[in-house]
Order: C-alpha cells, then sequence, then structure tokens
C-alpha cells in the first residue's frame, strides 16, 4: 500500500541510481563525448551539477536536476531513479536520439562553491493547475466567514485575497505559490492550531522557494519579510511604494534560487525574534552574492523593541502598532543613507568615545585613591637620618615575631590556629615563656591586646577564655565579630576600627580569621591589597604596634623526604598579595590528638619546624615537650617503631616485602626510610637472605626502654 500524508499520496522518494560496473567504463571515451555534448565547456573536475539531459529542458527549469562525475565515469538524475549509471551509456542514449545532441546548445553546468551548503531544487508544477482557482472560487461564494477572518484577523483586503487567488480547501486556508508562470507550492493554514501544524505545505511540493515573485514586475524596492500573511500585507500596504517577497521555507531557510533577485535593492525586515534576526543576516548574506544591494532593517525605530513577544512580525505591527507604509519608506532611506558613512570617521569617533570612557574610569579611581590621604611627615636626607641613633628591633617573642610586624598565621582547618593565638595573648600579657619554653617580653602595663573573633561563636569563646585563666583580663578585649564583614578599605569603617583600637590602647591586634572578615574576591591581588593596605592604615593611625592575621591554608605537607625543611611552610589560600604583605609567616599544623608543629620565616626570622607541642591537661595552654622534631621525623619514627612491633611479633626473620606489607600506609619509599631508620637506631637489624634478600629481625635496641628525645640527641 503506497505510502499517505494526511490522506494524499506521498511522492515517492529519490534514490540515487546505483552504478553499473565500472567494466563498462572508458575514460577516454566518455571524456570525448561529454565534452562534444557540453557544447566545448572541457572535462569538469570532480562531481559537477547539470540540467538531466533525458527528462528535462534547460530552457524551462531553473536549477540544476543532475550530477556527473568524469573521474568516476557515473551520472545520477536528482528528480527520478529511472535513469543514471554510466556516463558512457548516457552518451550512447543521446546518440541514438533522432535529434542527437540537440539540447548540447542549452545545457548549463553548475560547480556549486566548496562552502555552498544550498541544493538548487524547487518544487514541481502542480498536476492540477485549476485546483487553485477552485478553492479560491469555493471560499469567496461559499464560506463568507472565512473571508472576513482574513480580512478582520490578517488585515488582508479583498482585492488582496483575489489577486493572489487565496482560498480554502475544506479543511485549511490554502496560500498559492507561483514559480516562472506555474503554481508549484501551496501553504495550508489552519488558525489556532499548534505551532508544528498551523502551516503546512502540500505535500510533494514543500521546497523553499521565494513566493509572490510576480510583483517583481514591478520596478520597486523589495522588501523581503519572514512569513507568507506578512508579504502579503506588505504588498497591501506598499502599493506604488515598494513590493514585497518571502521564502517559503522559513526563518532559517535560503531559496535556491535567488536569481529573480539579482540585482535589485532588496530590504529584509525579518521576525522581531532572535531566529528572524539571525535569519536576516543569513539570507542576506545569501543575496549579495548575486549582486543584489541589501539593506537589513532594525525593528527599533519602527516602534517594536528587541524581546516584544506580543507584537514579533510585520502583521502584528500594522495591525496592534498601527504601523504604515510611509515608516517602512523613511527606514529604507535611512538604511540608505547609512551607506554613506565614513568607515574610518565611524571608527574614529568610537575610539574617542572609548577614550573617554577610559578617562573618566582613571579619575575616578584617582580621586577614590586620595581620599583619606595623609601626607607622610619630613624625614630629611640620609645625611640627616644617619646620625640619628638607630632604633634596635625589640623582639615581643625572641625567634618567632619582633615589634611592629604583620604576622600572617597559615595554619589547617581545625589545627586549633585560635588556641594558637590566644596562648600568644596569655603570654604577652603574664610574660610567662610561650610553650613553656619561647622568652617573652610582656606587654607594658598601659598598653592591651584585642582579639577580633569572628569564627567562634561568643559562647564559645567566652567559655576558651575561661579555661585560659586569661591574666590582666582589664588589658585583653575580646570582640565577637561571627556574623559581620569587616571592610576595612572602606573609610567609615576604616575611621570605626580606628577610634576603636585607639580607645583601649591595643598594642597587638589579633584577626581571627581572615576569611570571615575580608568580603572580596580572595583570588583578587587588587582587593586583597586595598583591604590589607587599610589594616596598615589603621595600624598606624591607632597606635597599634603588632597585628596578627589568621588565615587558613589551601594545602597541607604530605609524606616529604629526607630534608627536615621540606614542604616547612604551608601555602595560604587564596592571593598571593597577603604573602608579600606578612612581615613573618608562621605555619601551624595538627590536627585532634596529633602533636602540633611550628614553624617561622619572614624578616630576621627563620625558625626551623618543631613538634611536640601538646596542650596541658585542664586548660588550653600548649606545651613543649622538648623535642625538635618535624612533622616528617615523627612520621618516620612512628613507621620505623611499628617496624620494631611487625618484627618482634613475627616470631621469626621478616622478609622486606613481607614488613612492608605489614605497616601501614600506602607509599612504598616512605616506608623504606622508616625500616632503615629503625636499622640505623638497631631497633630491628637486616641480614642478608636467599637469592639476594633481606631478613629483619629484632635489633640490640630496645626502642620501648628509650625516650625519643635521647634517641635525636644521639644522632646529633
Amino acid at each position: 500500500m503506497p505510502r499517505t500524508i494526511n490522506g494524499v499520496p506521498a511522492p515517492r522518494p529519490i534514490a540515487r541510481a546505483r552504478p553499473q560496473r565500472r567494466k563498462r567504463f572508458r575514460p577516454d571515451a566518455v571524456r570525448a563525448a561529454f565534452e562534444e555534448w557540453a557544447d566545448g565547456a572541457g572535462s569538469p573536475d570532480g562531481e559537477q551539477r547539470m540540467f538531466c539531459p533525458l527528462c528535462e529542458d534547460p530552457a524551462e527549469s531553473v536549477s540544476p536536476s543532475a550530477s556527473l562525475n568524469a573521474d568516476r565515469g557515473e551520472w545520477n538524475c536528482l528528480k527520478t531513479d529511472d535513469h543514471g549509471g554510466s556516463v558512457y551509456d548516457l552518451v550512447q542514449t543521446l546518440k541514438a536520439r533522432p535529434e542527437g545532441f540537440a539540447m548540447r546548445a542549452t545545457a548549463t553546468v553548475v560547480t556549486p562553491t566548496a562552502t555552498s551548503k544550498v541544493k538548487l531544487k524547487v518544487p514541481p508544477p502542480l498536476d492540477d493547475q485549476d485546483k487553485v482557482y477552485d478553492w479560491h472560487e469555493q471560499m469567496v461564494a461559499r464560506f463568507p466567514e472565512r473571508v472576513e477572518y482574513l480580512t478582520t484577523q490578517r488585515g488582508l483586503s479583498r482585492e488582496t485575497i483575489g489577486r493572489f487567488k487565496l482560498g480554502h480547501d475544506g479543511q485549511r486556508f490554502t496560500i498559492p505559490i507561483r514559480y516562472r508562470g506555474k503554481w508549484v507550492a501551496v501553504k495550508r493554514y489552519l488558525p489556532n492550531a499548534g505551532k508544528a501544524e498551523k502551516m503546512l505545505n502540500l505535500p510533494g511540493h514543500g521546497t523553499g522557494v521565494l513566493a509572490f515573485t510576480e510583483v517583481l514586475a514591478q520596478t520597486l524596492p523589495v522588501l523581503l519579510v519572514e512569513g507568507e500573511f506578512d508579504a502579503l500585507l506588505a504588498n497591501q500596504i506598499g502599493e506604488g511604494q515598494f513590493v514585497a517577497v518571502t521564502a517559503t521555507g522559513g526563518a532559517g531557510t535560503v531559496p535556491g534560487d535567488l536569481s529573480m533577485l539579482a540585482g535589485r535593492e532588496v530590504f529584509v525586515l525579518y521576525d522581531n525574534d532572535d531566529a528572524g534576526q539571525k535569519g536576516a543576516e543569513k539570507i542576506a548574506g545569501a543575496l549579495r552574492k548575486t549582486g543584489a544591494s541589501v539593506h537589513v532593517l532594525d525593528w527599533t525605530p519602527l516602534g517594536l523593541p528587541a524581546g516584544d513577544k506580543a507584537r514579533k512580525d510585520l502583521t502584528d505591527w500594522v495591525m496592534k502598532a498601527r504601523g504604515t507604509a510611509e515608516q517602512i519608506v523613511a527606514e529604507m532611506n535611512r538604511a540608505r543613507s547609512d551607506d554613506d558613512f565614513d568607515p574610518e570617521a565611524e571608527r574614529e569617533a568610537k575610539i574617542e568615545e572609548q577614550a573617554e570612557w577610559l578617562r573618566v574610569q582613571r579619575d575616578a579611581r584617582a580621586r577614590l585613591a586620595a581620599e583619606g590621604w595623609e601626607p607622610p611627615p619630613a624625614q630629611g636626607s640620609w645625611a640627616d637620618q644617619m646620625d640619628e641613633p638607630d632604633d634596635p628591633i625589640n623582639w615581643l617573642i625572641p625567634e618567632l615575631v619582633f615589634e611592629g610586624a604583620n604576622v600572617v598565621v597559615n595554619a589547617q582547618a581545625k589545627s586549633g590556629k585560635t588556641s594558637l593565638i590566644l596562648n600568644v595573648a596569655h603570654a604577652l600579657l603574664s610574660g610567662d615563656p610561650l610553650f613553656g619554653h619561647f622568652d617573652v617580653r610582656a606587654l607594658p602595663a598601659d598598653r592591651s591586646i584585642a582579639w577580633w573573633n569572628a569564627e567562634l561563636f561568643e559562647r564559645q569563646a567566652k567559655a576558651w577564655l575561661r579555661d585560659f585563666e586569661v591574666p590582666r583580663p582589664q588589658d585583653f578585649y575580646p570582640l565577637h565579630l561571627r556574623g559581620y564583614a569587616m571592610p576595612f578599605d572602606v573609610e567609615q569603617v576604616e575611621s570605626w576600627a580606628v577610634e576603636w583600637l585607639r580607645e583601649r590602647r591595643v598594642s597587638v591586634w589579633l584577626i581571627d580569621p581572615q576569611s570571615a572578615l575580608f568580603t572580596g574576591e580572595e583570588n583578587s591581588n587588587t582587593e586583597l591589597g586595598a583591604w590589607l593596605s587599610a589594616i596598615d592604615r589603621i595600624k598606624r593611625r591607632a597606635g597599634v604596634e603588632t597585628a596578627f592575621l589568621v588565615h587558613h591554608v589551601s594545602e597541607t605537607t604530605g609524606e616529604e623526604g629526607d630534608d627536615p625543611n621540606s614542604g616547612r611552610l604551608l601555602k595560604g589560600r587564596g592571593a598571593s598579595r597577603l604573602s608579600g604583605w606578612a612581615d613573618v609567616l608562621w605555619s601551624y599544623s595538627g590536627r585532634f590528638d596529633e602533636p602540633r608543629y611550628l614553624a617561622a620565616l619572614g624578616r630576621d626570622v627563620d625558625l626551623p619546624p618543631f613538634g611536640g607541642l601538646h596542650m596541658a591537661p585542664g586548660s588550653r595552654l600548649l606545651r613543649w615537650n622538648g623535642t625538635r622534631s618535624t612533622p616528617t621525623e615523627d612520621r618516620r619514627n612512628s613507621l620505623a617503631l611499628a617496624a620494631f612491633d611487625q618484627v618482634k611479633a613475627h616470631g621469626e626473620p621478616m622478609k622486606a616485602g613481607e614488613l612492608q606489607s605489614a605497616l601501614p600506609g600506602k607509599k612504598p619509599d616512605t616506608k623504606r626510610r622508616a625500616i632503615q631508620h629503625a636499622v640505623a637506631q638497631r631497633w630491628i637489624k637486616a641480614e642478608p637472605g636467599r637469592q639476594n634478600s633481606t631478613l629483619y629481625s629484632p635489633g640490640e635496641v630496645d626502642p620501648q626502654h628509650v625516650r625519643l628525645r635521647d634517641v635525636r640527641s644521639e644522632n646529633q
């Protein structure tokens, strides 16, 4: 049973003919015969387009309908699968005709460009040319309500309906399309249908062509619009001023034949949406290749701003916005005048406009930078300064921090960074050694410490301070700022901070942490730099001497090599400007029940990593156990002790592979170094085994009876 579409037999699909066997292909004979048929056009190179010499007359046809590949000796008719195959057979067939090669004088060979994607194909004429008139007469005589719909809803006059033979087939309105004197397509329209069903083609006649080209007989400007109803209405209102055509395939389709617009002045006015604007530029480019003078019109001067979904095409504009042909003509004239502009002058004007904008931005930045600026005091030449006595560096905590420094404390999350700086505050207020080891210069009696806490909630912070039993509580000022931002680079905030710190005679300012108080982009050196510069101004204006800024790290030290200083400094999160601002960088690591490790590096500060910091029972004070081990060394010692335990428990010598597998962790190099360390400490001994293997057994020294500190002192 033949396939149907909406009850109408579907056209037979176009199939490429299967080439005949190549043994019949004789290149020299085919080329010579084709050159004769093509009237001396020469042998084509590769696949080319031509008019089918068996079923089409070039005098009546408007586009190529067959393809030829002379290199392979094959041809194919694009209209039917009844013929095609060997070019040699085609030549013999043509020679056998009574008229011989009579068609050769009008035959045309077309070579599409490599970038062309448009197939030059048009629908065949309707089988029943009178059907169009029947539908029109039926609607006018029998269905006046449908005529009324076209006049009231679409704005079309009865003259337009008659001129373009609009009709109704009993189911849908019919809009016939004439092409070179014959009806070739019918657009079938059903109001209120879904988008995909509203406008259908007559089956078998749906190829995109230019519609209503009969109006091109008038030598008037051409208005190219997106829809059939838009073109009909435009022709009606533009009588004597312009003519209108449309492409039947929609905004994204470029008709295969634009030759009827070659050399014409064309104004493209597609729908006021993204698809329409893209389609307008696409077809404008194709028209310019034909030699047409093309202008793409803008809806905005016509009163339809971009994005107006309620009124987006010409019919909406005429029916709802009362658009007129005179407005279109005025926009055409404006588009023509734009063609006369000087591109160099336009470019120069744009450059000057951008340059002025940059000048305004520069002046605005300069004005902001000058706000609150204070000139530094006169300091004289070096000849004046060199005779002044040197002020010695005053150390708050020797080896760790000097008075006046900016200290950035880079710390792991949950490592106890807040406890660390509160330990610093405790030592500076009491004068007791920090961690029971580092000497401290106690703060003078008339100076204080401020702790700006933005991480712990207030109740928890107060509980911690009670655990610390803070000495000189009258000289310690906690300010709980959780949920508050502190944009120090804002003049109002800077002035408030200066007044707050000055009133409380603050000498040491603990800012905890940066991530909670800095509201800018943490990876922006510009934004962070402005915030840090404001801290320096606040310190100077308020008389603050030393600032500690607590900061989270983005990475932690892993299992390093044998170098005890490798990975000594943790990398702070965000912009690198922070490291340049700091006078001293502290790195603090360790979590949960692990020992804590501290390292310091900066101006006149170089303290290698040391560990053994533990929290004293019953308080939050950190105490140093006397060891100078690093995280790497502690991990190695821990694995070495584990190796001793494994060898001792095994009862007999263990192979190297067995011992490594029994140790925790995943890195073989780390395990090998730990085993070598245990051998060096004589906790286990290594002896040769079979086939170059190594066997391990308990050594001379039992590490359970030797303190780690004594072992380290033996190695130093």
